[in-house]
C-alpha cells in the first residue's frame, strides 16, 4: 500500500513541478525513488523543455558506457545550434565515482556549464547505496545538484491521479472505483497504469465500475492474499480456494502462498493485539512495520472480522505449515490445502 511521502521528498518534487511549470530547468539533477512513472515523466518534461525532438542535443550514458572520458566529453561539448543540451546518466552512481572518474568530472561538476543539463537517474536504490561514497564528489553533488525523490504517493494523490488518467481516456471514475483499482493493482503508478488502460479500453460505457476492474485488471499478489484472508474470515473455503488458485496462476508456488498467508495472519493478529492494548494506528504501524497509514488502517479493520483467539490459532497454524513446507518429504500442495481447510474451520 502507499507509503506517505516524507516532507523532504514531497518538497523536492513540489519545487521541481513549480520550476518546470515556469520553464526553469536547472543544471544538475539527481532523480531517485521507487516511483518510476514519475521519474520518467519528469525526465520527459525536461527533455521537451530543453531539446524537444532534437536528438542531436540529447545523450544517454548507461552503466558501463558512462566512462570518465565519455561523461567529460558530453558535459564539456557545446550544443549544436541550440542554447542547451541534455545529458542523462542511468545505472551509474555518481556519488561512488572511482579515482579516475573523480579526476575527470570533479572540476566540471564544480562549475557546470549553463549550456548543459545533467540528470543522474537512479532506480529504487538511493544515491550512495551501491558502494563506498567518494567524499569529494558527494560534497559537490550536495552543493550543486537538485535532489528529487520520487517516493510512493499518498493515497489521496493516487486516487486523484487515477481519476485524471481515466478522464484522459474519456471515462468517468469515482473515488470508490479509483481506490478499488489501487487496492487491486498496488500503489506504484508504473504498475497501475497498464492495468488502468486495459480497464478503460474494456469498459463499454462512460462510467468505470468495480465489475469492469474485476473483469480485466490483474491484481497484485498482495491484493489476492487480502481476498484470501477475507474469505477465511467468512469461513468461505470455496472463495478462498478460488482466490488461491488465481494467486498460484500468477507464478507463485505453494511455499510462497503459505508464507504470504502466514505474513498476513501475523499482521492481523498483531492488529488485534494492538486494539486490545488501545494502541494508535501510528503505534501499530511501528510495531507491525507497515509504512502506510492507509494499509495499517485496512489491516486493523480486517482484523475485526476475526475473533482474537481465532487469529492466534491462525498464526500458529501458519507457522506450523511454513515449517512443514521445508520438511524433506513435504507434499507442498497437501500442506497448503490442509492449511486453508484448517483456517476455515
Amino acid at each position: 500500500m502507499a507509503a506517505k511521502q516524507d516532507k523532504g521528498s514531497a518538497a523536492s518534487l513540489s519545487r521541481l513541478k513549480k520550476e518546470l511549470a515556469q520553464g526553469i530547468v536547472n543544471r544538475f539533477y539527481l532523480f531517485y525513488g521507487e516511483e518510476a512513472y514519475l521519474r520518467e515523466h519528469y525526465i520527459g518534461q525536461i527533455k521537451r523543455l530543453i531539446v524537444d525532438e532534437d536528438e542531436s542535443n540529447f545523450c544517454t550514458l548507461v552503466g558501463k558506457a558512462c566512462t570518465p572520458k565519455a561523461l567529460a566529453e558530453e558535459l564539456e561539448s557545446f550544443p549544436l545550434f541550440a542554447e542547451r543540451k541534455l545529458v542523462l546518466v542511468r545505472d551509474y552512481d555518481i556519488t561512488t565515482a572511482d579515482a579516475k572518474m573523480a579526476a575527470e568530472i570533479e572540476p566540471i561538476l564544480a562549475d557546470l556549464s549553463p549550456t548543459v543539463c545533467l540528470i543522474v537517474a537512479y532506480g529504487d536504490t538511493p544515491p550512495g547505496a551501491s558502494g563506498r561514497k567518494n567524499k569529494k564528489i558527494e560534497a559537490l553533488v550536495n552543493e550543486h545538484a537538485q535532489r528529487v525523490e520520487f517516493a510512493h504517493q499518498s493515497r489521496a494523490d493516487l486516487v486523484r491521479w487515477v481519476i485524471r488518467r481515466f478522464e484522459a481516456c474519456g471515462k468517468s471514475c469515482g473515488d470508490r472505483e479509483a481506490g478499488y483499482l489501487l487496492d487491486q493493482c498496488g500503489d506504484l503508478m508504473s504498475a497501475t497504469l497498464p492495468e488502468l488502460l486495459k480497464v478503460a479500453s474494456y469498459t463499454k460505457g462512460p462510467q468505470i465500475r468495480t465489475e469492469d476492474i474485476d473483469a480485466i485488471a490483474m491484481p497484485v499478489g498482495e491484493a489476492i492474499v487480502y481476498q484470501i484472508t477475507d474469505a477465511l474470515a467468512q469461513k468461505s473455503i470455496g472463495t478462498a480456494v478460488t482466490r488461491l488458485d488465481r494467486y498460484l496462476k500468477q507464478g507463485n508456488d505453494e511455499t510462497a502462498a503459505v508464507q504470504a498467508i502466514g505474513r498476513a495472519m501475523r499482521q492481523l493478529y498483531a492488529a488485534s493485539l494492538a486494539e486490545t492494548k488501545h494502541l494508535s494506528t501510528a503505534e501499530f504501524m511501528q510495531m507491525a512495520r507497515i509504512p502506510s497509514a492507509y494499509a495499517a488502517s485496512k489491516v486493523m479493520a480486517q482484523s475485526r472480522r476475526f475473533r482474537p483467539e481465532s487469529l492466534r490459532r491462525a498464526a500458529i497454524l501458519c507457522f506450523d505449515a511454513e515449517k512443514a513446507m521445508f520438511g524433506n518429504n513435504a507434499n507442498r500442495q497437501t500442506v497448503l490445502e490442509t492449511l486453508i481447510y484448517e483456517l476455515c474451520i
